[in-house]
């Protein structure tokens, strides 16, 4: 997981699967379409019981947009559109978390000025191996926002959410030939 420096764990993005490559038969990552919409649209409803759910989904939105821009000093022009999308999608995802936050009458969790990585990143394989890391504490976060929150819009956006970080957990997986390829319970404590 990235230590990120709070209890909180670390979130992904969700966005459909329009337009990315198939994962069966590309070699390299590929993320979908982008979330966006206005505090009211972005989660689609009251976040509610799930203000902290929220909380901790945005700070792990904040970790993985880090990780992003750290591995692009190690990622080659292979996989530079996957890793482009991916920065988008989380950016994204993580204004959304802001805006509903703050439509909520809450502060949002500030970013951290950087985060612990699981190991020192020095090359392509590391690298892929802390987005591997940052997708997954990703996907926890929003598994954690789709149990707490009541409203089928937040809960729609959790499940989003949860299911392109595990596709894109997989997608860098396949990058670097790591196996198993996914986890049988994406974002469940026992997958991390």
């Amino acid at each position: 997981m990235i230590d990120h420096r709070s209890d909180h764990r670390h979130a992904a993005d969700a966005p459909d699967d329009a337009g990315a490559s198939d994962p069966e038969t590309s070699g390299t990552p590929a993320s979908g379409a982008e979330t966006t919409g206005s505090p009211e649209t972005a989660l689609g409803g009251a976040l509610g019981g799930a203000v902290e759910a929220a909380q901790a989904a945005l700070a792990g939105e904040h970790a993985a947009v880090w990780a992003h821009h750290l591995a692009t000093a190690f990622l080659d022009e292979e996989v530079a559109e996957a890793l482009a999308e991916g920065t988008r999608t989380h950016t994204v995802r993580r204004d959304d978390l802001e805006d509903a936050l703050r439509a909520e009458g809450v502060d949002p969790v500030p970013t951290e000025a950087a985060y612990q990585s699981p190991e020192q990143v020095v090359d392509h394989a590391t690298a892929v191996a802390m987005l591997v890391h940052a997708e997954s504490d990703c996907a926890g976060v929003w598994r954690s926002l789709l149990e707490h929150a009541e409203e089928p819009g937040p809960r729609a956006a959790a499940v989003a959410a949860l299911t392109d970080a595990a596709v894109r957990a997989l997608r860098w997986r396949r990058a670097v030939g790591q196996t198993p390829l996914t986890v049988s319970f994406p974002g469940s404590p026992d997958s991390a």
